[in-house]
């Protein structure tokens, strides 16, 4: 079954792209920030060396999460997939039908996208490279016969800390693209454009419709 394709037959049909991957980049970014803070928060009024390990992964894996779908929206080549690193290109071959001039991205940003590439393909799988420097690092012997399940109690602090300086400086890198982005939709758009908060108390799950209408649109 061959996937279905975003067609690019107007200008509208770019601004209604981008617009919707600007608000998806947005929303998680946002998402990437409050679980930061919630991590700054942890190591700054921690006093001991270790951090429980409920408490560790249940951020680990929400950062994870997230990260994931950023890297997704910023740095996938993937045919079919939603990306601006993709998506640029071809605005940048459009632009002059509609008599836009779009500058070459700068190169700080084209090497921060190729960078986000690199972490999405890498994280996307289990590499085999971790097994080879799992056998080499640590130089441990196995035993054929015994296969171990290892339940920690405790995470060293260092593991924190090293996670908020790491999603520290990939959240400094999402934000000059982010800034790239909104750069990019002014030029398409003419004019300056708003990014307006919209409290909603509850989200509804009606919301889930499109997923489940892409899922079909793939698979059948």
């Amino acid at each position: 079954m061959a996937l279905r394709h975003y067609s690019f037959n107007s200008k509208y049909d770019h601004v209604y792209y981008f617009n919707y991957l600007i608000e998806e980049v947005l929303n998680y970014k946002n998402q990437l920030n409050v679980c930061l803070n919630e991590m700054i928060e942890l190591n700054s009024s921690s006093n001991v060396d270790n951090i429980e390990v409920s408490q560790f992964e249940a951020l680990s894996r929400r950062k994870d999460g997230i990260l994931r779908f950023l890297c997704n929206l910023l740095g996938d080549e993937t045919k079919g997939a939603v990306s601006f690193r993709k998506y640029r290109k071809k605005l940048k071959k459009d632009a002059p039908k509609y008599g836009i001039t779009l500058p070459e991205l700068p190169n700080s940003i084209s090497t921060q996208l190729n960078f986000l590439n690199k972490l999405r393909n890498w994280s996307l799988h289990y590499p085999e490279s971790l097994v080879i420097a799992s056998k080499e690092l640590l130089q441990c012997e196995i035993r054929s016969d015994l296969i171990l399940s290892t339940n920690y109690k405790f995470y060293e602090k260092q593991y924190l800390n090293k996670m908020v300086e790491e999603l520290s400086a990939l959240n400094n890198s999402f934000e000059e693209i982010f800034n790239q982005m909104i750069q990019d939709y002014e030029l398409l758009i003419g004019k300056k454009v708003l990014v307006v908060k919209s409290p909603v108390t509850l989200k509804m799950y009606d919301l889930m419709d499109p997923v489940s209408a892409s899922w079909d649109m793939q698979t059948n």
